[in-house]
């Protein structure tokens, strides 16, 4: 081994074992400091990663003419004929606007009176002009009341919707989407705002429709139809005030200058932010939808959410947060005891899904 000339001398010294253990003390100081680092980092992370989540998930607010521009019109929007073992049940289908966050529709007979509606896309002379005669027009106002026409559906944040309440006969349907109330404009002036487009879209006929399941009257189909809605509804609300629970965790931290909350609070309203929307739907999925939705554990999303002792340093840290933490576990006892409702209301009638 060669060893320079100062080395020697610093070893016959007694020196260099000494300057050896300095190095490596050195050495280990700035290891633990790098990990320290790509702790927080890791910690600024995950707090990023969940923002962003609640950003891209749940969504900002809309324009007037936004709500009601051609964008906002339910695209592909058809029927057809969905087998549940013995029964068919009339499905519809349709593209979300990007910007919307759950559909309404109407079933109306086929020979109702629905104005030139059928004939708009035909009679106008192009694209434009069609766009605004559905955007000053409220069709959807004047269907609703119209004689043959019921309201099935006032709150669908998935993609199809089935119809297991369809009587015999010959069927249109009409669909229209809707925003979250909270993401209206601000703006005084535009506070009368519908939260649901005038854009309608309309299908084609469904001609001579035959429900073999009669077992339920007409007063239980019209419960059943609005306890759906209502569970869909309480799930798009939980959703949204997770993310209001995610912005006052940021401005707290913020105002304080500390990160306090717990990363398995953070990671959980993650998860719940990631679960989209239409989480109310997602519980009651129907057979069309289960296989893509898969298997949602929201009582574990909601266990990591809920405040625990010592997520918040010192206990006044952020009051709103622990706040809203505790109205989403009663929103959510309130969601889950609503769809097992529903289920079982299915199930004494044959219509399990």
């Amino acid at each position: 081994m060669n060893i320079s000339t100062p080395n020697l001398r610093a070893l016959r010294n007694g020196n260099f074992g000494k300057n050896i253990l300095r190095l490596t003390a050195i050495a280990v100081l700035a290891l633990l400091v790098a990990c320290d680092e790509t702790s927080q980092v890791r910690s600024q992370t995950a707090k990023r990663n969940a923002s962003n989540l609640s950003a891209s998930m749940v969504k900002s607010r809309i324009s007037a003419a936004e709500i009601d521009g051609a964008p906002m019109r339910l695209n592909k929007f058809h029927v057809s004929l969905f087998d549940i073992g013995r029964f068919k049940y009339p499905i519809i289908g349709y593209e979300m606007p990007e910007k919307a966050d759950y559909a309404q529709i109407i079933r109306c007979r086929a020979d109702a009176k629905l104005g030139d509606l059928g004939n708009i896309e035909i009679g106008a002379t192009n694209t434009k002009e069609a766009d605004e005669k559905y955007k000053t027009y409220d069709y959807w106002k004047t269907i609703s009341t119209t004689f043959g026409c019921v309201v099935v559906a006032t709150s669908v944040s998935v993609d199809k919707f089935i119809d297991f309440f369809a009587a015999d006969g010959s069927w249109v349907y009409i669909g229209r989407a809707c925003v979250q109330a909270s993401r209206l404009p601000a703006d005084s002036s535009e506070a009368t705002l519908s939260p649901c487009s005038r854009q309608v879209s309309k299908t084609m006929e469904l001609p001579s429709y035959k429900n073999a399941e009669k077992a339920i009257s007409a007063e239980k189909k019209q419960q059943l139809m609005t306890q759906r809605d209502k569970i869909d509804s309480l799930g798009r609300n939980i959703v949204y005030k997770a993310k209001a629970l995610d912005n006052e965790i940021n401005r707290c931290e913020s105002e304080r200058g500390s990160n306090r909350a717990s990363q398995k609070r953070r990671e959980a309203i993650g998860k719940l932010l990631g679960i989209g929307v239409g989480l109310g739907s997602k519980l009651i999925a129907d057979q069309a939808t289960r296989s893509i939705i898969g298997g949602l554990d929201v009582g574990g999303i909601f266990k990591d959410l809920s405040a625990q002792a010592g997520d918040f340093l010192p206990a006044d840290f952020c009051p709103n947060a622990d706040l809203l933490a505790k109205e989403l576990e009663i929103d959510k006892q309130q969601l889950e005891v609503e769809s097992e409702d529903y289920k079982q209301s299915l199930k004494l009638f044959g219509d399990s899904q």
